[in-house]
Order: structure tokens, then sequence, then C-alpha cells
């Protein structure tokens, strides 16, 4: 069987960066702040560390939900150099409580865990080994794989979890299973649609009324390139945000574009509401959705996440390909019936970068996140002055112009590929990353 690059490079790349570089970070915000994304980081605050041996992927999640039931909890998970998958919960007052749900998985950034948070309050986690292959010995051998997931016994709690359950069907292929998405609409009976890209590299969709019993729907979407790569987004309600690529910008050498359609109601639709096909119909294809950047006029480009604001117009953020060396960040909104997109800045080289005994990955940038409960807000990291560095940007006026004020300043490490945990409120972890 022909290798693929990916599965060759990440483990690699993720086993040295664990050690030498990555440690995931919280900021929260202190008391007397302001509530939601107006809230700014204090920059002499000390940042409390989750793990010192921690990295996540920016596909497949999502990686930080806050949650209010009996608690109010906000939880997050990682994977480690060892590919232990870790769940995480963090109260108010600070305190981290840390479980392990897995043990020797692939280590490889692109395993980490995915949290829903059902209504009842407890936990259903999902991970997927991404490289669908297992050194022994140090030969690279094939192992059973799928979708694997946990529930913890109790609302609220994860000291205690259920069996392992996996969800094994798949699309035939070789690319086995990545970046499971899961999604619950209260709207339909808080039926999960859990999204994944599936043995034929294409977006799969797999749905379950109770989280146990799961029914493969099979091919979500399909492009003309050979991996695309998807985020999502949802109001938990009744609708479903999808921004994806053709393929690998690695790959796609001719053309990797940004591209849109939503879910709801059983149908799929572009931003302004056209009707692309019923869900029953599936897969979409590219030429039927939104086409949010060509791929072509400026360069490859990436997506990095997706999120709409209170009219549930979609917003998308993506990484734009001058060169190796110049990664732009672009921010585009669904605004007045047409695509509107800003270039926010340059964000610098690929990450990691050569010379740290790590695998170069030309397409990967410090990355950028939405704030989905404030879009108008996002943080990004960049290069600056040799370090790649977090910063929080803001609009006023829907996306044409702009402020930014630094999270880390002076850092002697990078940080990189921040997240933003959902649901949060004043007091509650405003930003983690790596």
């Amino acid at each position: 069987m022909t290798e693929h690059p990916d599965r060759l490079s990440l483990g690699r790349s993720l086993s040295a960066a664990c050690v030498v570089l990555l440690t995931l970070l919280i900021w929260a915000p202190s008391s007397g702040t302001s509530s939601g994304a107006a809230s700014v980081p204090v920059l002499d605050q000390a940042h409390p560390v989750l793990s010192e041996d921690a990295a996540w992927t920016w596909f497949g999640g999502p990686r930080a939900v806050t949650y209010e039931g009996v608690l109010r909890r906000t939880y997050t998970g990682w994977i480690d150099t060892r590919g232990d998958v870790k769940i995480a919960a963090i109260d108010p007052d600070g305190s981290i409580e840390t479980q392990t749900l897995w043990r020797d998985q692939d280590r490889d950034d692109h395993s980490n865990p995915s949290i829903l948070v059902r209504p009842d309050g407890r936990l259903v986690v999902f991970s997927a080994p991404h490289c669908w292959r297992k050194k022994h010995g140090g030969v690279r051998q094939r192992k059973e794989g799928g979708v694997y997931y946990r529930v913890s016994e109790r609302p609220e709690d994860i000291s205690a979890w259920g069996p392992v359950g996996a969800i094994v069907d798949n699309a035939a292929g070789s690319f086995g299973w990545s970046y499971p998405t899961p999604v619950q609409l209260s709207g339909e009976g808080n039926k999960i649609y859990l999204f994944w890209r599936g043995g034929n590299g294409q977006p799969i969709l797999a749905t379950s009324d109770d989280g146990s019993d799961w029914s493969l729907e099979g091919v979500f979407l399909r492009t003309e390139g050979r991996r695309p790569y998807f985020v999502v987004a949802s109001n938990d309600v009744d609708e479903i945000h999808i921004a994806f690529t053709r393929g690998h910008p690695g790959e796609e050498k001719k053309e990797n574009g940004i591209h849109y359609l939503k879910y709801r109601d059983g149908s799929l639709y572009r931003a302004d509401g056209t009707l692309i096909r019923d869900l029953s119909d599936m897969p979409a294809r590219t030429e039927e959705c939104d086409t949010v950047y060509d791929g072509i006029s400026s360069g490859l480009s990436w997506v990095w996440d997706v999120a709409f604001d209170e009219a549930g117009a979609p917003i998308i953020v993506y990484a734009l390909f001058v060169s190796d060396d110049d990664h732009r960040y672009r921010y585009a909104r669904w605004r007045d019936g047409e695509w509107t997109t800003t270039e926010l800045t340059a964000a610098g080289p690929a990450f990691p970068r050569p010379g740290f005994g790590i695998t170069h990955e030309r397409y990967y940038s410090g990355g950028i996140a939405l704030d989905h409960d404030d879009p108008d807000v996002v943080y990004l990291s960049r290069k600056v002055d040799e370090v790649y560095e977090i910063e929080r940007w803001q609009t006023d006026d829907g996306g044409e112009t702009w402020s930014s004020r630094p999270v880390t300043d002076g850092s002697v490490v990078d940080n990189v590929r921040p997240v933003v945990p959902s649901g949060r409120a004043a007091g509650d972890p405003e930003l983690l990353w790596m």
C-alpha cells in the first residue's frame, strides 16, 4: 500500500514538539473584567499551565466547551507524546482535574479528542487514530481503527467513564477515521450528527438518537480533491455551518479554495438560502456550494474556523499562502447578500519551523480562531520578533476595520493554535493555546 505523506510525518512532529516546545496554556479573566469577548487579557497576569506535554490540531472539535448545570465547568482535552488522550475540567476557582480516557493512541496531534456535552450534563468524548497505523519494533503495521467514544458515568463529572464504544463503519479506502466532529440538535429531539474524514478521504456523516446506536449515513460531501478538510459550527438547535477546502494545499497545487454550506431541517443550503439538495440525496458537490475564495487568484488556502453572527450569517477565517514564508490570515463574512473578505495580517512563515528536530509542514500556520460567542473577535498567532505570539483582534463594523492588542508579549517560547471555549461567561476560561 502506498504511504501517505501525513502518515509518515505527523507523529514525529508531535513527539519532538511536545517535549521541547508545546505547552497547553489557559487565560482566565481576573475579577471585575466584563463578560464574554469584551474582556481583554491582562498581560502581566500569569497564564496557568494545563499540561507541559500536550497538543491538538485545528480540525475535529469542539476542543473546549463551557457548560453550566449544577456546576459551571470548562472541559477541554489533548493528546500527549505517549499517545494518551486526556480530558480536563476547569472550575471557576481555577482548580483543574485531569483524567486519561485512552492510552497508547497514535502519537499524533491530529488524534486530539472532541467534546460533546449532552443535555443531561454527561460528557461524550470522541477520538480517532489519525494515522490508522502503529509502529511495532520500528515497523509500521496496520491496526484496527474507528471513531472511539466514551460517556461519563455522571453529569459534570470526569472521574468515571463508561466502556469504550467504537464506530467502525466507514467508507471504503485507506484513510481510516480522522477528525471526529459531533453536533447535537435540540430541535431534532437531541439527534447527534457526527462528521469525520472517512476511508475514502471524503467527509462522512453518521447519526444517533442516543449516542450509543449509530447509523452511517454515508459520504456527506464530495470534492474533486484527494483529502478535503472541513470545520463545523452549530447553534445546537437546528443549524450546522460547514466550511471546507477542496483538499490539502500540499496536494491541490493548482487550486485549493474555501467553500461553505449549511444544514437545516433535513436539507443543505448555500449562504443565501438557496437549496443545494436534501440530506437524503447527499453527497453535496463543491460546485453546488458557496465559493468564498477561489483558491487561485492569490494563492492556495486552508480553512481554520467557522462561526455565525446573531442573524445566523456565517463567518470564516482561513490562511492564504503567498509563499512558505508568507502566510496571511483572512476573515470572510456573509453580509448584504454576498461574501466580503478582509485580509487581517501577515502571519509569518510556516509553523513548526525547521531546525527544532521537527518535520517541517509548509502549510501549518501559527493559527487563527473565531470567538464563536462573538465572531467580531478573533485570536491569532503570528511571528513577532522571531517568536509566535497570540493577539486579539476585534472589529466594530462587520470586518471592514480592526483593532488589535497582544495576549502574549515578549515570549521566549512560541504560542500557537489558539482555541476559544464556547458558552463561556465572566470568570470562565477565555482562551487556550499551545
